[in-house]
């Protein structure tokens, strides 16, 4: 078994400088300066100068998957361009290993990011930081329980991810 030294990690992320991002930043930092080879990604925020550092996508593609996300009601699955950008720079990298905490936030297509890691067998840690990833696409858990049955009439439909027709969830 590799130790992280001798692995290719990054750390992927929405944003880089508030929220999560702050954690995911903080992660990098930790493993930068214990001699791993890691990179971090985000979809928008903050530019950081440094090297390792890979801002994803352009603001116009996270402005289009928003609009296209409020008329379909499906979240994660635009931003081609963008997931296009991140796999080339993971395989370019040769990244084996993947720390996520935020996958949603308009900047990625997350069934093409999970075919890439499972068609190059790259390991893979969710960082649970929220409930996004457990609770059906849902950014809010408030006292709603319809994830308990599959969702469906959601009553933040309206909230994020925001859709204006389809209730997706």
């Amino acid at each position: 078994m590799k130790t992280i030294n001798e692995r290719h990690v990054a750390i992927i992320n929405s944003v880089s400088d508030r929220s999560t991002g702050k954690i995911c930043y903080g992660l990098y930092k930790y493993l930068y300066q214990n001699g791993a080879n890691v990179k971090f990604c985000f979809g928008y925020g903050k530019k950081i100068k440094d090297k390792n550092i890979y801002r994803i996508d352009f603001n116009i593609e996270r402005y289009i998957h928003a609009f296209l996300t409020r008329l379909t009601g499906l979240q994660g699955y635009f931003s081609n361009f963008a997931t296009t950008r991140l796999l080339h720079y993971l395989k370019k990298n040769k990244i084996d290993t993947i720390y996520a905490a935020a996958l949603h936030g308009y900047y990625l297509n997350e069934k093409r990011f999970f075919n890439f890691i499972n068609k190059y067998k790259i390991d893979f840690v969710y960082i649970m930081t929220e409930e996004y990833a457990y609770r059906g696409k849902c950014g809010y858990s408030y006292e709603c329980k319809n994830y308990l049955n599959g969702c469906g009439k959601c009553p933040h439909n309206k909230e994020y991810p925001k859709s204006l027709i389809f209730d997706q969830s």
